[in-house]
């Protein structure tokens, strides 16, 4: 479970920056004023990778208090 998470964490942040380079791409080609809306994918993307990376550090927060103590 841990490193499907980590995978998952990984992938949003690669299609984030894949596709806000892309983003930018496309508003130098066809200006800002038609091309601001590629930007909004890239939000939600980022939103999804911070999601994941704040949803695995709780889970490994919580697996590191529940262990048993020696």
């Amino acid at each position: 479970m841990v490193k499907l998470n980590k995978f998952f964490e990984q992938f949003w942040l690669v299609f984030a920056i894949i596709s806000l380079l892309y983003a930018f791409y496309v508003c130098f080609d066809i200006g800002f004023s038609r091309g601001y809306n590629h930007f909004f994918i890239p939000g939600i993307a980022f939103m999804w990778w911070l999601f994941r990376r704040g949803m695995r550090k709780r889970m490994e927060k919580n697996m590191s208090q529940n262990q048993p103590r020696s």
